[in-house]
């Protein structure tokens, strides 16, 4: 069946969304320098006699952002005209787990996961964000590199991350804009391929007639 479009062309349309306010990107870091990492109960401890270390990697996961203090006002001169914008501060609580592949003392290869390790990033942005406005703050990537040895029969790491940003500013609007209404588009469905004959190689056979 033809998918066609539905009839009654553009209609004057009233809906809501978010409107954007601000927009910007930021690398924000975290260095946990000397951290001593604890293992589950039951699990073998990497730094235990008779175990060897071979990697030590961390995974970082951002958790909620909390909006913290005032907003103050701060005037700025861009492009020759003044700018009113809000200093905006926001708290991003993170999650690092320590990963650490060993053998143990058969020569067994074993990956080991440390007690995740809370943190938190403080940040603050000069932000169009008058009030009524929200804050929302996404992370797109992280990138984490770790280091560490065994000190006192405890393993003890060296962090660090770098998590990749988006924060915008949104209030709720209602608009009005004329738009086409969407029809869906057609079902793609599979088909059997017709038999296929495999190639010949008429230049060895079948032998040409002389």
């Amino acid at each position: 069946m033809e998918v066609k479009n539905l009839s009654g062309g553009q209609e004057l349309l009233c809906v809501n969304v978010d409107k954007v306010y601000d927009w910007v990107t930021y690398q924000g870091s975290v260095n946990l320098p000397g951290t001593t990492i604890t293992f589950p109960a039951g699990v073998l401890d990497p730094c235990a006699v008779g175990t060897t270390i071979l990697d030590i990697a961390a995974e970082v996961t951002v958790g909620p952002v909390t909006e913290v203090g005032e907003r103050v006002n701060r005037t700025f001169i861009i492009n020759g005209a003044e700018v009113t914008l809000q200093r905006v501060t926001i708290v991003k609580t993170l999650s690092i787990a320590v990963t650490v592949t060993a053998l143990d003392a058969t020569g067994v290869q074993i990956t080991l996961t440390g007690v995740p390790i809370p943190a938190t990033i403080t940040e603050s942005f000069f932000l169009c964000a008058p009030e009524g406005t929200d804050i929302t703050v996404t992370a797109y990537d992280t990138e984490t590199s770790v280091s560490g040895a065994c000190v006192a029969g405890a393993l003890v790491v060296d962090i660090a991350s770098v998590v990749c940003q988006g924060i915008q500013v949104t209030a709720p609007v209602t608009i009005e804009l004329t738009a086409d209404f969407c029809a869906p588009r057609e079902n793609i469905i599979a088909a059997c391929p017709a038999p296929a004959i495999p190639p010949q190689c008429p230049t060895v056979f079948p032998t040409p007639l002389a």
